[in-house]
């Protein structure tokens, strides 16, 4: 769907009346190019920083914490 929306911003981005050098659009796609680069960087850097840890999944934490607790009442009822 997005890929058949380039007709419609490519006709802004790359007007004919700016060829042969296009400075508009070769500035856009400069600028989206750079804009990349920072956000994969960011990116590395904040996974770097708040890593993403993955102990259980909800099936396995639901089923450890019932057995917690059925330890825990085996205990008090002792």
């Amino acid at each position: 769907m997005f890929a058949n929306l380039a007709s419609i911003y490519g006709s802004f981005i790359w007007p004919k009346d700016t060829a042969p050098r296009y400075v508009i659009g070769w500035g856009v796609t400069a600028g989206l190019c750079f804009m990349c680069g920072v956000l994969a960087l960011t990116m590395g850097w904040l996974n770097k920083k708040y890593p993403y840890t993955f102990d259980y999944t909800p099936y396995e934490r639901r089923d450890a914490e019932r057995a917690e607790g059925e330890k825990k009442a085996a205990v008090d009822s002792q």
